[in-house]
């Protein structure tokens, strides 16, 4: 059916659906998330350009497509670059510090001391202890009056907590130092040493209650009931509530400096050392968490292991079944001081009492590592313990003159007896193939290095007398060479050449005897003996010092090489004669 109206129809208008919050209550924002089309904008201007290549937005700022590394890497290949990238720092720094706000004139006050009557002493004390007083109410006037044990006395009495009593004290080792920073023989260590002896005796005296029932003496009838202070359940209590505190204090002092750790620490060694095992369970705990401080001191680490290992062996004398725990704790001790500083075991008098009790140790440890499943650092571990207990074995046996290496009895008597009996006895009526110079090294390399650097010193040396020398050593090797060349056939091993040459080398280098310019001539004719019986090689010899880099061997440096340029110029010389007189044969 047609329609009868001919208007047009309305333009389509979006809108939004009811539901949709707008973005503003006041303000005509739209709303959320809502962008309906609008005639006015860029996207809908048809024009010819965004017809064809569709509207392209522009670059809103256009300096973010520039990049400045080009000319930045130019100017930092500048000379200059460096001084002003200092300079602009310097600036930075100096404009930093003027902005940043004065540091107000300090107003603390040390508070003074004051003498005050025993109430009013406990009530001060009372406001340390409790929390809700600030310090600062406390810090205009300190109690002064108790000092050393006392003072400690009054701070456990009244439960200080640590850090309020640390702040307290500080404040009293201040005042008690002011009078004395003027005085020329003042020392600023001096206090905290002196505070460790004050802490260590206030321990001292604790551990001093634990005592153990005397062995009864034979003529005496006196009867007396031993009463320990741990036997009874009040007094036991109340020495570890005091202890306790004690050592929390300890802990706070040694952290923070108050005490001097290497007194407290040398106090801890020789308690270690001679307290009895009732009071050894609370210093080897105290030991434990005080060892890092001592192993950084040798001399403090020798004497604690002495003392560890003499308290173990007699724990598992007399009493190994009931202080499992404390052997435990030793072993421990001794495991770590060993892993730290192995060298603190090195002593030859603690080695000949207990190395019995450190080799099992170790071998209990090793064979703790031993499973199959144990991860890589417990591999490691063990090796470490190998190592290092075999290192201390071997030098402790060795301070002790144990073990030692064989000795070679008679090695400047038999070498004075060839020299006079075979070597100086030669004649021109000798018979020199009847000579046994080297008989005696033809399995034991070590005796024949021996006899040839004898050999080799004798033919050069001006102490000795005759030009025969060279030729009775060359004819003596050469001997040598051939008996060993035809064991070695026999026996299916290596011929001797390489290895006379190697000591020939070594010997030319080493020898004092062979570097004095006045051996020169001897050494020349010795080694042209040797180079014509084809024992000695000039070119391999040539080659070595080429190899290693020997300076000297220019024409330019002749001055500072003379005795060796000298020395391969005759050898060179014996050569050429040599390979003419073979080649003319």
């Amino acid at each position: 059916m047609a329609r009868r109206d001919k208007s047009p129809p309305p333009v389509y208008e979006c809108r939004p659906p009811e539901w949709l919050p707008k973005s503003h209550n006041s303000a005509d924002l739209g709303y959320v998330g809502f962008f309906p089309p609008r005639p006015d904008q860029e996207e809908e201007i048809l024009t010819e350009t965004n017809v064809k290549n569709g509207i392209t937005q522009g670059y809103s700022v256009p300096i973010e497509t520039y990049s400045a590394q080009d000319s930045v890497h130019n100017q930092l290949g500048l000379d200059e670059t460096l001084s002003e990238l200092e300079e602009l720092m310097n600036q930075v720094f100096s404009r930093r510090a003027s902005n940043i706000p004065a540091v107000p004139v300090s107003s603390f006050k040390l508070p003074s001391r004051v003498t005050l009557n025993d109430s009013r002493r406990r009530q001060w004390f009372a406001d340390l202890a409790n929390t809700q007083v600030p310090l600062h109410k406390l810090g205009k006037s300190v109690p002064h009056g108790a000092k050393g044990h006392d003072l400690l006395d009054l701070l456990h009495q009244h439960d200080v907590a640590v850090p309020r009593a640390v702040w307290f004290l500080r404040v009293f080792g201040a005042n008690e130092t002011t009078g004395l920073r003027n005085k020329p023989t003042y020392n600023p260590t001096q206090y905290s040493v002196e505070w460790a002896n004050v802490v260590t005796g206030y321990i001292r005296k604790q551990l001093t209650d634990i005592a153990l029932p005397m062995a009864p003496r034979p003529g005496l009838n006196i009867k007396v009931t031993f009463k320990g202070v741990l036997a009874d359940q009040d007094s036991r209590e109340k020495w570890l509530n005091r202890f306790t505190y004690c050592l929390k204090l300890l802990r706070a002092f040694y952290s923070e400096g108050l005490v001097d750790n290497r007194t407290f620490l040398a106090w801890l060694v020789q308690q270690t050392s001679t307290c009895n095992l009732a009071q050894l369970g609370f210093v080897a705990r105290l030991a434990d968490e005080y060892l890092d401080g001592m192993l950084v001191c040798r001399a403090l680490t020798r004497p604690f292991a002495e003392a560890c290992l003499h308290r173990l062996s007699e724990v598992n004398a007399f009493m190994s079944d009931h202080l499992t725990s404390l052997i435990t704790t030793l072993k421990t001790l001794i495991m770590r001081t060993f892993l730290a500083s192995s060298d603190a075991f090195v002593s030859p008098r603690m080695w000949m009492q207990y190395s019995g009790l450190f080799q099992e140790l170790i071998s209990e440890r090793l064979g703790n590592d031993a499973a199959e499943d144990k991860s890589q650092n417990e591999d490691r571990l063990a090796q470490t313990f190998s190592s290092h207990s075999e290192d201390v074995r071997r030098r402790n046996e060795a301070m002790l003159f144990r073990n030692l290496p064989a000795r070679i009895r008679g090695t400047l008597s038999s070498a004075l007896a060839d020299i006079k009996k075979l070597l100086n006895a030669f004649s021109g009526n000798s018979d020199i193939d009847s000579i046994s110079y080297f008989d005696a090294c033809l399995d034991d390399p070590a005796c024949f290095a021996r006899k040839l650097d004898i050999l080799l010193t004798w033919s050069v040396t001006p102490l000795q007398f005759g030009d025969h020398r060279g030729y009775v050593a060359a004819t003596l090797l050469q001997s040598y060479s051939d008996r060993a060349e035809e064991r070695a056939i026999r026996r299916g091993r290596d011929p001797p050449e390489d290895v006379i040459q190697d000591h020939l080398f070594e010997w030319l280098d080493s020898s004092k005897a062979a570097g004095d310019a006045t051996t020169l001539p001897n050494v020349a004719v010795l080694y042209g003996q040797l180079l014509k019986r084809g024992i000695f090689s000039y070119p391999q010899y040539i080659q070595r010092l080429i190899a290693r880099g020997e300076q000297g061997l220019l024409v330019t440096e002749v001055r500072a090489m003379m005795g060796l340029l000298g020395l391969l110029r005759l050898m060179g010389s014996f050569a050429r004669m040599y390979l003419h007189a073979t080649e003319t044969s």
